[in-house]
This record gives structure tokens, C-alpha cells and sequence, in this order.
């Protein structure tokens, strides 16, 4: 039987579709991504709600590198991904954090160091 190609993507980039819908966006994130190490989410349809399912799925375990640029973030994205026990490997974050709350701006810093751009 077949691999989907899915299962055997290293890098996706699917940013700028402000079309597509917060619940497709979450469908997306809970697919099977088992060698997924860099993924680019930087839409503004890109919620809470959705990096909080990405960051439950424990097929994210390989991500290495995470681009939220311009991604509508609040506190609980960066806690999602601070506390997910499945981006444990990652090492890179871009993350729009001008409206974060220094102590989570805090931990992001201490926890991916030179790796965390917090640009938007």
C-alpha cells in the first residue's frame, strides 16, 4: 500500500490563505505528520484554537522549526507550545508576540534562546 505523500513531507509552507477557515486549518494540523521537522502556518486564519490542536498531536514529535509570522496568537498559543509534550524538539519559533505577556515573552526566550524570533 501506498505512504501518502503527507506522511513523508520534511517542510511545509502554507501561508498567506486568509480564505481558508480556522476548523480546516485545525483539520490540517491533526493529520498524520510523522516526518514533518518544518512547518509554516503564517495566515491570519491561524488561531489559538488551532496551534493549540497542533500542539496536542502527538504526530508533531519531529518539528524542528515553527513559522507563525503572521499568525492571530494570544498567551495561550505560546503556553500550548511551551507545555506541549510533543514539540519537545523543536528549536525554532517565530511567533507575532507584541501583545504577550513578558513572562511568557520570558520562558519563549529561555526556552528556544537565539531560535525565537518574535517578529509578526
Amino acid at each position: 500500500m501506498p505512504v501518502p505523500v503527507r506522511a513523508q513531507l520534511v517542510t511545509f509552507r502554507c501561508s498567506s490563505y486568509p480564505d481558508v477557515t480556522p476548523s480546516a486549518w485545525i483539520q490540517f494540523v491533526r493529520a498524520s505528520w510523522k516526518r514533518l521537522e518544518r512547518l509554516d502556518l503564517s495566515s491570519v486564519s491561524v488561531t489559538d484554537d488551532v496551534l493549540e490542536t497542533l500542539a496536542d498531536n502527538p504526530a508533531m514529535t519531529q518539528l524542528r522549526v515553527l513559522h507563525l509570522g503572521t499568525a492571530t496568537t494570544t498567551d495561550r498559543t505560546a503556553r500550548a507550545i511551551l507545555d506541549s509534550p510533543h514539540l519537545r524538539k523543536l528549536q525554532r519559533l517565530r511567533l507575532p508576540a507584541h501583545h504577550l505577556d513578558a513572562p511568557l515573552l520570558r520562558r519563549l526566550r529561555d526556552a528556544f534562546g537565539a531560535g525565537f524570533n518574535p517578529g509578526g
